[in-house]
């Protein structure tokens, strides 16, 4: 089974890294961030409000509607931040372009960093009402600069879903990355084939779309052909994952080593794929399970490759 020993490279709003940058001169430091996946990423803390020397504490910001896109304001004063604002991501985007990051966490709520869900006022008075919602300004600027960037607020991190998906991404991203140096037509079709049930968990369909594109390739491999893989690739796992998705794949699996099960041990399984289709256990139940089977059976080969088994380190699980 592979396992990654790379660490993907994460963006993240300074106030989730325990940096005293918020307005109120505090911060929102997040105990899963810091204590668990910053011992596996590499993190590269962002303020775009400090970065703009708006200075902290500062006064409150809001997004204001105004004619086109929204405004960035002071609440009560009205004292518009817009134009300095996306001066200061301009900067931003173009030292992250040369970061190579792989994934980013923001600051949910945030008018610069939320990425969606922000409120937008209909003034900057105080007591203004809320208008409309959506994304921050800097997360709407990563958006359209940085396409296939995995995105994730750190709320995000606590639904089991998304948290996959998120670290599906990023691990994903650095893996194929490593091809970069010496690009070959053999190494991106081992990584695929290697992908392959992590991709089906997303997409079926796009997974072979993916495959059959693949298949096409011949010759030398350029960096132009890597890239628009591995934006494929995020493209794929861009899509939702859910427990039907899951299921299929284990079921897929099962198909492998079945015939080699004792009845008792084939039901078992199904049993455990069972509890996890209707939310009585975790993933890692039925995978830990499957993945101790095709290593005991000696399954097809190319199922020991595969990445689904251990897309992440384990202790992000």
């Amino acid at each position: 089974m592979q396992t990654s020993q790379l660490k993907p490279k994460v963006g993240i709003s300074s106030c989730l890294m325990g940096q005293a940058v918020r307005y109120n001169g505090g911060h929102q430091r997040n105990n899963y961030v810091m204590d668990v996946l910053a011992k596996h990423v590499e993190l590269v803390p962002v303020c775009p409000e400090v970065e703009a020397g708006m200075g902290v504490p500062r006064p409150t910001i809001r997004m204001v509607r105004q004619k086109g896109a929204p405004g960035l304001v002071e609440s009560g004063t009205g004292i518009d931040h817009s134009a300095l604002m996306n001066t200061t991501l301009g900067t931003i985007s173009e030292r992250l372009k040369g970061l190579d990051l792989d994934g980013f966490l923001l600051k949910r709520a945030s008018p610069t960093c939320g990425i969606s869900g922000v409120k937008i006022y209909a003034t900057s008075e105080r007591k203004s009402q809320v208008v409309a919602r959506g994304g921050g300004f800097f997360a709407d600027r990563l958006k359209n600069e940085f396409e296939t960037l995995a995105l994730s607020e750190e709320g995000w991190l606590n639904d089991a879903m998304l948290r996959q998906q998120f670290l599906h991404r990023i691990f994903t991203a650095r893996r194929l990355k490593v091809l970069r140096d010496n690009p070959t037509l053999k190494d991106l079709q081992r990584e695929y084939a290697a992908h392959k049930l992590l991709y089906m968990a997303h997409h079926p369909g796009a997974q072979r779309y993916l495959g059959r594109r693949v298949a096409k390739l011949s010759g030398s491999l350029s960096q132009e052909q890597l890239s628009e893989h591995m934006d494929e690739a995020q493209v794929i796992m861009g899509h939702r994952l859910t427990r039907g998705r899951h299921v299929n794949v284990l079921q897929h699996i099962l198909g492998y080593v079945s015939k080699r099960l004792s009845a008792p041990c084939r039901n078992h399984t199904l049993e455990s794929i069972d509890a996890y289709s209707r939310g009585q256990t975790s993933l890692l139940a039925p995978l830990s399970l499957l993945k101790h089977q095709v290593l005991d059976k000696g399954a097809h080969p190319w199922l020991t490759q595969q990445v689904y088994f251990d897309p992440y380190p384990v202790a992000l699980w």
